[in-house]
């Protein structure tokens, strides 16, 4: 639910990629110490280039949920690249 609400901000030629780290996939130093991550990238559609980056932690004493770390990742990458999450 709530990745519809920041993603329906960004203009209709970009795209988000969405990555997942967890211990099962990736090790603790790509994870930066952390046990969860989430990377995104935002990328125009045109040119396939990546015009901003952003990525959530998961703290030991969260529960791991992805939506919320796509939420996160997702606001930071638009903040990174200058877009404004309300409208």
């Amino acid at each position: 639910m709530c990745k519809k609400l920041v993603e329906n901000n960004l203009p209709k030629n970009i795209k988000v990629r969405v990555h997942y780290y967890h211990p099962h996939n990736s090790t603790p130093r790509l994870r930066k110490g952390h046990d969860y991550l989430t990377a995104v990238n935002l990328v125009d559609v045109k040119n396939h280039q990546i015009i901003a980056s952003g990525e959530s932690y998961c703290s030991h004493r969260d529960t791991p949920r992805r939506d919320i770390g796509r939420y996160v990742a997702v606001g930071r990458a638009m903040k990174n690249g200058g877009f404004t999450r309300h409208g």
